[in-house]
């Protein structure tokens, strides 16, 4: 595995030619354009600026990877992360995790999206507890146990085929929402057995994420 941010445009007075990348689809995290959400990347846009401040190693925009978005969805300790075969451009807002190991990129992607990896944030994401929002490449993110499993990986295979058939669709999103929501409890339970938590401990993640982080 390798890992590393996604290009500069602007680091200091440093031009670096990215003529190499121009063309490739490019996933813009701009609010209103939601091209990286959980379980889901898409773009609309190419990259087609000639100059950047930085380019990461090759490998970051080599796919297959496991995409993570810097900071959290919302005021939770939900991060936010999706797989893919599709080669993509894109700033240091977003982590690549790549590689060859399908599986295991797939059931990185499933534990970040996790209830169980909120809790593990909540507890001990020192930087987190602090700016809860912006939680950007604080090391607590990636110290953290993957369950590496092959129908962990099938689940994701499916809930981002519905992620997908979403973004096509303006009616019925209702029904899209309930497979999705309905996918990613089986994902959390699997995560959960995966890590042989008890009923105690189940309890206890309910009551920190349900509760506390709303506080």
């Amino acid at each position: 595995l390798g890992s590393g941010v996604g290009l500069k445009r602007v680091d200091g007075d440093k031009r670096v030619d990215a003529t190499s990348i121009k063309g490739i689809p490019f996933v813009d995290l701009d609010p209103a354009k939601k091209d990286l959400t959980k379980y889901h990347v898409r773009s609309e846009t190419v990259w087609d600026e000639d100059y950047v401040g930085n380019l990461p190693q090759k490998g970051v925009f080599r796919p297959p990877y496991a995409l993570l978005k810097r900071g959290f969805k919302g005021s939770t300790f939900e991060l936010v992360a999706a797989y893919s075969e599709q080669e993509y451009v894109f700033t240091d807002s977003i982590t690549s995790i790549f590689g060859t190991n399908k599986v295991l990129l797939k059931s990185i992607t499933a534990s970040f999206n996790s209830r169980l990896h909120s809790y593990f944030l909540l507890l001990q994401g020192s930087y987190a507890g602090v700016e809860r929002e912006k939680a950007l490449d604080g090391p607590e993110r990636f110290t953290f146990p993957i369950v590496v499993d092959g129908v962990i990986s099938g689940k994701v295979d499916k809930i981002q085929s519905v992620c997908d058939e979403k973004s096509k669709q303006d009616l019925y999103q209702y029904t899209f929402d309930e497979n999705i929501e309905k996918l990613e409890q089986e994902i959390n339970e699997l995560v959960l057995e995966g890590v042989k938590a008890s009923q105690f401990e189940r309890r206890l993640i309910d009551y920190a994420l349900n509760v506390s982080v709303p506080l």
